[in-house]
């Protein structure tokens, strides 16, 4: 594996790219004019420079103003004769989205503050679609320009929110989000109008995939705390927004631990901000729960006073007297799944050092009266060459460890108050998995940043914590995790890769992607960049199923289905995990080979 010394800009989205592309992989602009560099053109053409000319096939004249942002659906902001528009640009990675997208929001075409564009339309053999805006600023723009709204300005806008979420719910569909800058409000007139054309979604209709939106998404559309996204979810992100119009500050995001944590507003309305801080209960069942009880909420004259929490039942005293200190666990029983964990790793054939490293820590906690054992593996590969890839390796490897015990097992020390961690098991480890690898990314950075030879060394990683059913997944990298059921073998994580990007484009094959001479290139590693952000999986478990994890120095040897059929033997863990590192051998080995095989039983 390696990591490019240095990077090229791309003129048009500015994403880092490495030096030898010829095509920008995050939108597809030409880098270099060679035939010779980096890979074939992506399916993605480059993004409409400003003032280009488009025009409907009704004879509408349409010119580019800017680029607002890249996505399954490329959005600009653009100029209809004299009118302000918003034009949307069908990308490769959803083809029809914008035909489907008008056919399934046809049931809201008579509500006003829901943004429409008109018919698709095709130009140089690219689809588009353009909608009118008015002439008014975004809210985003408008906070930006005076900080936190007046408090009658905010009550405006709130009711104009409910009334919106009435409409819209009332139609039998879900908002799923909303962020600032797709929010168009007029303070002095109070006209709303709302884009959220790719996320609109029938009631009924099956979860789907969309974009989050950092600090206004509802925590259930992170997978937090097992529930659905619902109609408390479009409550949630209403709530979040009018918190960004009446602070004038956004939600910290420098981790997702802060993404569901408001501070209560101080607003002159009381009523109002009782409304927001239920809005954005991080429990939908602490919310309000429907757009007319937010709209009636908003016109009291008073706070109603709230409904006392039942009483806590008491502990089971066998449980409730349990303490970690000088106790063997075991006895207590945990429901769920057990694992066996065997972990493998070869220097392999033509490499000097193993820059691989591998981790198995096993952990019993007692929180809140309740016995809870897991595992935590973690697979890690180094990169960097002589720039001390073992070192970064090992570095994120004790970095982890060190957090997840941390979080994981109280220590019983009276001069320390551990910080508050999130209540269920799988929200609990998607927030210290999270935390685990910035913080282990930072470390590599800074032991970098101390000498100039060190620059370049950076790792991938794959970390997992194991509970009795379900394993939880944080993921950076090219390292890989597989999920084993009944025969079926199934990729959990995402590569950050050159190669990886051009598969989900369709430019190349699994076969063509393990053989290109740029399968080496990732896009995204611990220890390059002071952040990085972290994939986070969750897969339920029963007993049963099979795990593996590991650097590409395996998975690149085998073909899914091989795979598939060496991880259905009828054997034990380590007896697997030495034969895929046998194969390897036999087969070349020209990087390390790392892995972890674990059963659950």
């Amino acid at each position: 594996m390696s990591a490019g010394e240095t990077m090229v800009i791309c003129q048009i989205c500015e994403h880092e790219n490495e030096v030898d592309q010829r095509f920008c992989d995050e939108c597809g602009a030409e880098l270099q004019p060679s035939e010779e560099i980096g890979a074939p053109a992506p399916v993605s053409a480059p993004i409409l420079d400003e003032s280009s000319h488009l025009e409907t096939e009704e004879g509408a004249k349409v010119t580019i103003d800017r680029l607002l942002s890249l996505g399954r659906l490329n959005r600009y902001a653009a100029t209809v004769g004299e009118s302000p528009a918003l034009l949307l640009e069908e990308t490769p990675t959803a083809p029809e989205l914008l035909d489907s997208r008008r056919e399934a929001l046809a049931p809201l075409a008579d509500v006003p503050a829901v943004w429409q564009p008109g018919p698709s339309f095709t130009h140089n053999e690219r689809k588009f679609a353009v909608g009118e805006l008015p002439a008014i600023p975004t809210l985003d723009s408008r906070v930006c320009d005076i900080g936190a709204l007046p408090t009658e300005e905010l009550k405006s806008l709130a009711t104009e929110l409910a009334d919106l979420l009435c409409q819209v719910h009332d139609a039998n569909f879900l908002l799923r989000s909303l962020q600032p800058d797709r929010v168009w409000w007029d303070h002095q007139t109070g006209k709303l109008v709302v884009d959220s054309f790719e996320r609109l979604v029938p009631k009924d209709a099956p979860g789907g995939d969309f974009q989050v939106v950092n600090g206004f998404s509802a925590p259930e559309a992170y997978g937090v705390g097992g529930n659905e996204m619902g109609i408390t979810s479009d409550l949630y992100t209403v709530g979040a927004v009018l918190h960004f119009a009446g602070s004038g500050q956004r939600t910290d995001l420098e981790s997702r631990e802060n993404f569901f944590s408001f501070d209560r507003l101080t607003l002159e309305d009381k009523v109002l901000e009782a409304c927001i801080g239920r809005l954005t209960a991080k429990e939908p069942s602490q919310r309000l729960q429907t757009a007319r009880e937010f709209r009636d909420f908003l016109e009291q004259e008073s706070v109603p006073e709230p409904t006392p929490a039942p009483k806590p039942k008491p502990a089971t005293p066998q449980i409730a007297a349990a303490s970690l200190t000088g106790m063997d666990l075991s006895p207590i029983p945990v429901e769920g799944c057990r694992y066996h964990v065997a972990l493998q790793s070869h220097v392999g054939c033509v490499r000097s050092i193993n820059q691989d490293a591998c981790l198995q820590l096993r952990f019993t906690a007692i929180e809140k009266s309740n016995p809870r054992q897991g595992h935590l593996v973690v697979i890690v590969d180094g990169m960097g060459g002589e720039a001390e890839g073992d070192k970064a390796a090992s570095l994120a490897l004790r970095s982890i460890a060190r957090e997840v015990v941390d979080a994981s097992l109280s220590l019983n020390d009276e001069r320390v108050t551990a910080p508050l961690l999130p209540g269920s098991p799988r929200e609990r480890n998607m927030h210290v998995l999270d935390r685990a690898l910035k913080k282990a990314n930072r470390n590599i950075y800074e032991y970098a940043e101390r000498d100039y030879a060190r620059r370049g060394m950076g790792c991938t990683i794959t970390a997992c914590i194991l509970e009795p059913n379900e394993v939880v997944i944080g993921h950076v990298g090219d390292t890989r995790a597989y999920h084993w059921r009944e025969g079926v073998l199934t990729r959990l994580t995402t590569d950050h890769s050159l190669v990886g990007r051009l598969v989900e484009m369709g430019q190349l094959t699994e076969e063509e992607a393990r053989n290109s001479p740029q399968r080496s290139i990732i896009y995204r590693a611990m220890g390059t960049n002071p952040d990085v952000e972290v994939d986070l999986y969750h897969q339920e478990l029963k007993p049963g199923d099979r795990l593996m994890v590991s650097s590409d120095g395996v998975w690149e040897y085998f073909e899914s289905g091989e795979l598939q059929s060496l991880m259905a033997e009828d054997d034990t863990p380590a007896n697997i995990a030495a034969r895929l590192v046998d194969i390897c051998l036999q087969r070349g080995a020209d990087d390390n080979a790392t892995l972890a095989v674990i059963f659950a039983r």
